[in-house]
């Protein structure tokens, strides 16, 4: 298979291959969990959206064509806020406002939407306080009228806590947790599991650790080292007698390059 586009985050790639799909065109997404496994953050060109080699042609048409038609103001009616105040009048000057962003986070919101494919059922739906700031996006990415995917934000708009649906059984399993606008903690539970199934650690918004676990017991499975977003090495537990005692190191593509018994 071939990639045809590369997403700036996992929804995106999910739309574009559902827009794929509708036009009888199948892939898959490739990457998705490598962009921070939050699947819905930044991904720097990892998350790719691929076809079979006899479809790019038709598919790359297809989304040139859509690219085409997206709305050029779509950005800017997503405030940011850029600039911290550094002296104390500008402190004085941050809290004057910040207790106006709060009243105003008080206020009945408006919202606005996206209908990309042209179906009559939004694929996007943002909704504002009545100031304009943004308070929720929410996400429907398989094109079936219901939300997977919700995006919090608080009263600075920073991106606050997402929630998504990976499987689309209507269960948000996927909890991503921000700190200052960043990622900090992810965990995902399957619908109905007394425990998590996965965990995944932040350190300055770039993945440090992860976990996977049992989500019938939370016994520990195997853990993951990163550095600088990449995976080092894995300790993991093989035959499930509750010890992790095989790790395994990995080279900057993530092919083991060694392996040993750990006592």
């Amino acid at each position: 298979m071939k990639s045809v586009y590369e997403a700036a985050n996992g929804v995106e790639a999910h739309m574009v291959l559902h827009m794929l799909k509708q036009q009888g065109i199948a892939g898959r997404i490739d990457g998705e969990y490598l962009a921070g496994g939050a699947g819905d953050l930044p991904a720097m060109g990892l998350v790719r959206v691929m076809v079979d080699e006899a479809d790019v042609t038709r598919a790359r048409e297809i989304i040139r064509e859509w690219e085409r038609r997206q709305p050029a103001t779509a950005e800017r009616q997503i405030p940011v806020v850029r600039s911290r105040p550094r002296t104390v009048l500008a402190g004085l000057v941050g809290a004057v406002i910040g207790g106006g962003v709060v009243w105003l986070g008080l206020q009945p919101g408006k919202l606005e939407s996206r209908d990309y494919d042209g179906d009559g059922r939004p694929e996007e739906t943002y909704f504002f306080t009545s100031g304009g700031v943004i308070e929720r996006v929410e996400f429907d990415r398989n094109g079936d009228g219901r939300s997977d995917a919700v995006q919090t934000f608080d009263l600075l708009a920073n991106p606050a806590r997402r929630r998504s649906d990976r499987d689309f059984d209507g269960h948000l399993e996927m909890d991503t947790e921000f700190e200052k606008g960043s990622p900090a903690r992810l965990t995902v539970t399957p619908a109905g599991a007394a425990h998590p199934e996965y965990r995944e650690r932040y350190t300055d918004g770039v993945l440090s650790s992860a976990e996977y676990l049992d989500a019938s017991t939370g016994a520990l499975r195997k853990t993951v080292a990163f550095l600088h977003g990449w995976p080092t090495s894995a300790q993991i537990d093989t035959d499930g007698d509750g010890w992790l005692e095989t790790e395994h190191v990995y080279d900057r593509i993530g092919e083991i390059v060694s392996t040993r018994t750990l006592e």
